[in-house]
């Protein structure tokens, strides 16, 4: 790198450091006002301009794609920039509003999309890169309008203001100047590919800017426009001093306090002069209620603590806003929604009753057969994608119905009964019981094999001689015989399943009742000695 350049790299390094460390100094030194955020656009995009510049040196013969791809972005984020610094000039209570920062936008975004795609099209460079292609002179000229309306903004503004805001203008207008002086020199004279110094003339004119924005009082009319504004805020606003006195009250904060018979004095003490709402107004954030005489006033407050740079206090603001209607409804609908919610309960524990008895069977409290249709198969295929088999045995009371031919109706009923708590006493806690119609119960025996099932089957078959009732004379006992069936290839549905255990049930009863059978592996009787008899008895002790 030569002398030349190395003086060019020193412009332009300096230009972006000091570009970028004036745009951090304007935005943390001043309020988030139109011209102290544009100012800082403004300056960010010089930095980039500038450093682009500085990596061109180093890059050489590609300097003409950054001109493309981020220098001419940088300019026209710059330039729209420069419009907005001089309509917050001439009126420092303008904003941009959606469609305004959208029309700002477009350029830099089109020169932008333009530079990053030139290499397919060469409207910014031409194909060898060595000249300016027509996008480039658009581009210029546009800016050049823009600057130029500026001036001639600036120059229509002045007629009209104030002794010290001519001064304010002129010191502007004569900003302006040193860029277009500058740039007219760089593109009259060098082409893309030479060192341009034209950022270093924009930054010439934002460091004037920012004198004017910070030095010259250009913000100085923001206080008044805030002060109409604080007046005009529907919520009541107080400020007090690291004392506590009042400092001052909007329009609003007086109609409030005239509710409550307070009238506020400035530069006496808070606690003093505003009553029954002292405690609301000078206490922490939050919803705050107030007794009012025989009335309730509701107030949400806000308070912001007050502090210099040095952090020392100065102060608080406190906005409070009459909230009672409000509150009011807000604890009706929560009384109310507290009903519905009471409501919603005992509906969710009758739906839950409801569903509960309709797969209850109503004499003996067991499951009945709607719940073993919902249970069955997915019990089956549960234990069918774990590997497992399935039993499930069929109870049947022997000699069922000359209980009720011999002791009446009433008494057989008493003795389903029995007979369903003594099957349930001996369920395990993974096996289903189902009264499935008249004298018949149904066991599901998941994860239990032929055998297994014809052990589990014939402790619960024998479990039925303790279902006793008294009669006249003694007490009533019955015995049970029971089908048993173990899913299989050849009984891998619910209804096989039943179909074989009932088969095998009917094979008990042929074979002389009080027995268990198992569905293919033909007559199996186990002995009971406990019960000599397969007829129901009556005997006067147990």
């Amino acid at each position: 790198m030569g002398s030349v350049d190395a003086t060019y790299a020193l412009a332009y390094g300096s230009s972006a450091v000091l570009a970028l460390a004036l745009g951090a100094y304007v935005l943390l030194r001043r309020e988030r006002h139109v011209l102290t955020v544009t100012l800082t656009v403004y300056l960010v995009a010089n930095g980039l301009w500038s450093s682009a510049e500085l990596a061109a040196l180093w890059l050489g013969p590609v300097r003409g794609r950054l001109v493309s791809g981020l220098i001419l972005p940088a300019v026209a984020v710059v330039v729209a920039a420069c419009w907005a610094l001089v309509q917050g000039v001439r009126d420092v209570t303008w904003r941009p509003g959606r469609r305004t920062l959208a029309v700002l936008a477009a350029h830099p975004v089109l020169v932008l999309v333009a530079g990053v795609t030139d290499a397919w099209h060469h409207w910014v460079l031409d194909a060898d890169g060595a000249g300016y292609a027509w996008l480039f002179w658009v581009h210029t000229a546009y800016s050049y309008g823009v600057v130029t309306l500026c001036v001639v903004m600036l120059l229509v503004a002045r007629r009209s203001a104030s002794a010290p805001q001519r001064r304010r203008i002129a010191t502007l207008l004569l900003a302006s100047s040193l860029p277009v002086v500058g740039n007219v020199i760089t593109i009259a004279t060098l082409g893309p590919d030479a060192h341009d110094l034209t950022p270093v003339f924009f930054l010439a004119a934002a460091v004037v800017f920012s004198w004017a924005v910070l030095r010259q009082g250009l913000l100085d009319v923001v206080p008044v426009a805030r002060a109409h504004v604080l007046e005009m805020l529907g919520d009541a606003v107080l400020v007090t001093d690291e004392t506590g006195r009042l400092a001052d009250v909007n329009a609003a904060a007086r109609r409030l306090l005239a509710q409550v018979g307070v009238e506020a004095v400035v530069g006496r003490p808070g606690a003093m002069v505003l009553g029954p709402v002292a405690g609301a107004l000078l206490g922490a954030s939050g919803r705050h209620a107030c007794d009012v005489g025989t009335s309730r006033l509701v107030l949400d407050v806000r308070r912001t603590e007050l502090v210099d740079r040095r952090g020392r206090a100065l102060g608080a603001v406190v906005v409070a806003r009459d909230v009672t209607g409000e509150s009011e409804r807000e604890e009706q609908l929560a009384t109310a929604n507290a009903a519905l919610h009471a409501h919603l309960e005992t509906i969710e524990r009758l739906r839950a009753d409801v569903a509960e008895q309709a797969v209850r069977d109503a004499m003996t409290g067991l499951h009945n057969r709607r719940h073993l249709d919902d249970v069955f198969p997915v019990l089956l295929d549960r234990c069918d994608a774990d590997g497992v088999p399935l039993s499930v045995v069929l109870v049947d009371v022997d000699h069922f119905k000359a209980v009720n031919d011999d002791h009446g109706h009433a008494v057989g009923d008493r003795m389903l009964v029995a007979v369903g708590r003594a099957l349930a006493i001996g369920l395990e806690p993974d096996e289903v019981l189902v009264r499935y119609g008249g004298e018949e119960f149904v066991v599901l025996l998941p994860g239990a094999a032929r055998d297994v099932a014809r052990v589990r089957a014939e402790a619960l078959r024998r479990g039925c001689a303790d279902a006793v009732v008294d009669v006249r004379g003694g007490t009533l006992a019955v015995t049970a015989s029971a089908g048993v069936a173990t899913s299989c290839e050849r009984w891998a549905t619910p209804s096989a399943l039943l179909d074989a255990a009932d088969a095998a049930l009917y094979a008990a009863k042929r074979g002389g009742r009080d027995r268990t059978v198992v569905a293919g592996t033909g007559h199996v009787r186990l002995p009971r000695p406990s019960l000599p008899s397969d007829a129901p008895r009556a005997s006067t002790a147990r």
